[in-house]
């Protein structure tokens, strides 16, 4: 009694298999799920009729198979799509020496912006930092998702200088137009301040 080569749940890379299945020798499989015939018959399915005929194999290796204790090996692909095969129709599985990798992906959401606000100091910052702690050279693509309302210079002009106040990182572009906004306010605060004066002793008449 044979039940070929069952694999763990789990397992993951590169799996074997038996005509009349075909998988991908160069692709990455994981094996999802067991289930033994009883099982799935207990589910109503036709085992026979699922699994073996589509492919063309008779009843005598079902019955092979069915007595030797065969399960219904589930592999899923990294693409998403699944093979379903018997054990008896493994060849070979994962011999467990690999590391599994994955693409990785960071996003960061900024919030409401100026559209024309200039991202490339920030974008430069982060690659310097992703290259700094893990050694590898990210890809970084901007994303802009316009928003229905539109701001009033007054509402624009109030989030700027609360912006302004919370940037601390130095050296950037940002930072010098925290300085320039801070300047601006002073010179307008002052220039108040001078006209006001200028009222007092008559000079200007209001």
């Amino acid at each position: 009694m044979n039940q070929g080569m069952i694999p763990n749940v789990g397992d993951r890379g590169t799996y074997t298999l038996k005509a009349p299945w075909i998988i991908d020798q160069k692709g990455d499989y994981t094996c999802v799920a067991l289930r033994s015939f009883k099982e799935i018959t207990q589910n109503k399915i036709d085992v026979f009729e699922t699994f073996y005929q589509p492919k063309g194999i008779s009843q005598a290796q079902y019955k092979t198979d069915t007595e030797s204790g065969v399960v219904i090996v589930a592999l899923r692909a990294s693409s998403g799509s699944f093979i379903y095969v018997p054990s008896s129709y493994i060849l070979g599985v994962p011999n467990g020496n690999g590391y599994s990798y994955s693409r990785r992906i960071l996003t960061v959401e900024l919030g409401p912006l100026p559209t024309g606000l200039d991202t490339s100091a920030i974008q430069g910052d982060i690659k310097t930092l992703v290259n700094a702690r893990f050694g590898v050279d990210p890809t970084l693509k901007e994303v802009e998702l316009p928003i229905t309302e539109i701001v009033t210079p007054e509402n624009h002009m109030a989030f700027e200088k609360g912006r302004a106040g919370r940037i601390t990182s130095p050296g950037n572009t940002e930072s010098m137009y925290k300085e320039l906004l801070l300047k601006h306010e002073r010179v307008l605060q002052e220039n108040k301040s001078y006209v006001d004066k200028l009222i007092e002793l008559g000079v200007i008449e209001v």
